[in-house]
């Protein structure tokens, strides 16, 4: 049985506890885990947005993308992830439309660094290599998904600042 690394289950802990609040839960669309605090130092909380998104018809490839229904917010602790809270809330239609964007991350590199996001957050401390491996993974994700980072970056002011610097 393979292990789960700490990207991979705090994806699956998010859906899972979405799930629990929600009955569409399977059709959100997912963020990264944000962190609360930055730069890693003292407990620190991460949060992953459940929110909506949606072809729109409109004759171009764009998507209509709500507001968070679902905020799960983590701890880190020493075996990973743990749920610190889940809340519900009630999602509104952003007024733009988000166009299609193709990733130009894979999978391997975005789950990268999430790892070391989450490395960092548990450790306190932030390598130069964790550095270029979270910004490489968070600003492919912001540039995918434009309106929703906007409209949540401030609740992770310190961090979306931080993710700026390395443009």
């Amino acid at each position: 049985m393979a292990i789960e690394n700490k990207a991979v289950r705090i994806e699956r802990l998010a859906r899972d506890q979405a799930a629990t609040l929600v009955p569409h839960a399977d059709m959100l669309r997912y963020t990264p885990p944000l962190p609360d605090m930055w730069p890693p130092g003292t407990t620190a909380k991460l949060t992953i947005y459940g929110y909506g998104s949606q072809p729109a018809p409109t004759g171009r490839v764009t998507y209509t993308v709500s507001t968070p229904s679902v905020e799960v917010v983590f701890e880190m602790a020493e075996d990973g992830p743990i749920v610190y809270d889940t809340k519900r809330a009630k999602a509104q239609l952003l007024d733009r439309l988000q166009p299609r964007v193709r990733s130009h991350v894979d999978a391997d590199i975005r789950h990268k660094g999430i790892e070391a996001l989450l490395d960092a957050i548990s450790t306190g401390k932030l390598t130069e290599v964790a550095k270029r491996s979270i910004r490489d993974s968070y600003q492919s994700w912001q540039h995918e998904n434009q309106i929703l980072s906007e409209n949540i970056a401030n609740r992770h002011r310190a961090f979306f600042r931080w993710l700026k610097e390395g443009f």
